[in-house]
């Protein structure tokens, strides 16, 4: 299978690119933080989960991921939410901030990264399986990142309220909504089209938002937040998804979703929550764009040496 690296690459730059036109727009006072505040919950409430639930209509999970892959990809995120846990605990002591790194380093870019560069890589078998995987990881993802900030807002008073909280969001609500369009079957030819070009949205308007937020002027207090969330993101645990995959033998086309799933930046929905938490949006966004820029060089890299 030959890797074509300049496709990656552009996929990469499309999403710096939409990020540099969200700065315009807020250097040149183009358009008002009211309107970017309201195209932040957009996403938050409409657009992100249409595109989720979206990502399990008329896909084969069981052709593509097999019981073995399967059990390896619910394993490895386990254990990734683990160690994610273990390391903020131990390394970032501010609270607000350890619910930042923490939902950076678990959560991957999956969503907008994976499907143009899957599709380059592995043409359509890749782009049906990353929309499997990511059916699978938004209950994992999502169910970790408002554990994450409704305990901090809620200082952890009521796990069940919580909990409750949790499978009333958005987010959850997309995930249910395509497991029930899986189970069903349910034929909605005259819907599709339209839904997925809405879910579509999620991406380009965040991405948006995100760079209107930047202002360039790093913060010296963020550089420690960038280093540990960049590595633990982009090299630490793609390193050990691959190892841990080894003895299992997977074919070449497992091995390379594995390694974009787990070796990916971090994810737009960091700073969507993070606004919509107000809970340090600067440093959120800054980790979604400095952690894009490295995969550039990350994941070519990785793809290199494993694949």
């Amino acid at each position: 299978m030959s890797v074509h690296f300049h496709e990656l690459l552009e996929a990469i730059f499309s999403i710096i690119f939409l990020i540099g036109i969200g700065y315009v727009l807020k250097r040149f006072q183009l358009v008002q933080e009211v309107s970017m505040a309201g195209m932040n919950k957009l996403c938050f409430y409409i657009f992100f989960p249409v595109k989720i639930a979206m990502s399990f209509y008329n896909t084969d999970m069981e052709g593509l991921l097999g019981p073995k892959f399967l059990v390896y990809i619910l394993a490895m995120l386990f254990l990734q939410m683990a160690l994610t846990s273990i390391f903020t605990s131990y390394f970032v002591k501010d609270a607000g901030r350890k619910i930042i790194e923490g939902h950076a380093m678990f959560r991957g870019n999956f969503i907008i990264m994976s499907f143009p560069i899957l599709q380059s890589l592995c043409g359509d078998p890749g782009v049906a399986m990353a929309g499997a995987i990511t059916g699978i990881s938004q209950f994992f993802y999502n169910f970790y990142a408002l554990r994450l900030f409704e305990g901090y807002t809620k200082k952890y008073e009521n796990s069940l309220r919580i909990f409750t909280k949790i499978l009333k969001t958005p987010l959850i609500l997309g995930v249910f909504t395509g497991i029930f369009l899986y189970i069903t079957k349910i034929n909605i030819s005259i819907l599709e089209s339209p839904m997925r070009s809405l879910g579509s949205i999620a991406s380009p308007i965040a991405l948006l938002t995100l760079g209107y937020s930047l202002d360039f002027q790093v913060n010296k207090d963020y550089l420690f937040s960038i280093l540990r969330v960049s590595f633990m993101k982009l090299i630490f645990f793609p390193v050990i998804a691959f190892g841990i995959g080894i003895p299992f033998h997977f074919q070449e086309i497992q091995n390379i979703v594995s390694l974009v799933l787990f070796g990916s930046p971090t994810a737009v929905t960091t700073y969507v929550f993070a606004r919509s938490y107000n809970i340090e949006p600067k440093l959120a966004g800054y980790l979604v764009f400095i952690t894009t820029l490295l995969y550039a060089l990350t994941i070519p890299i990785l793809l290199k040496i494993f694949i």
